[in-house]
């Protein structure tokens, strides 16, 4: 059961990602993000890579400068997100 939580809650930061770009919340997605693509239980996951990505690219091109604040090297950390979703893609097949 306390294994069963735990994954669960490390979905959620997946799900919570998500929601973020949705919702145009880069600040809570990037949190949730960061926190998913260090967890063994999400680590490998290409759907995380692929949000985190879409988080640090939406970072990257706002035209917020605050948005812009959230991370210098958010174009780096996109392009590294996209990179290891397809990784992991593949790893999959």
């Amino acid at each position: 059961m306390c294994i069963t939580a735990l994954v669960s809650a490390q979905n959620n930061q997946v799900v919570n990602a998500y929601n973020a770009i949705r919702n145009k919340e880069y600040d809570k997605g990037k949190i949730a993000a960061d926190a998913a693509a260090v967890h063994p239980n999400t680590i490998n996951s290409p759907k995380m890579w692929m949000y985190r990505g879409k988080i640090y690219q939406a970072i990257y091109e706002s035209k917020d400068e605050e948005v812009k604040k959230l991370d210098t090297e958010a174009h780096e950390k996109a392009v590294e997100s996209f990179k290891r979703a397809g990784k992991e893609l593949r790893l999959i097949e």
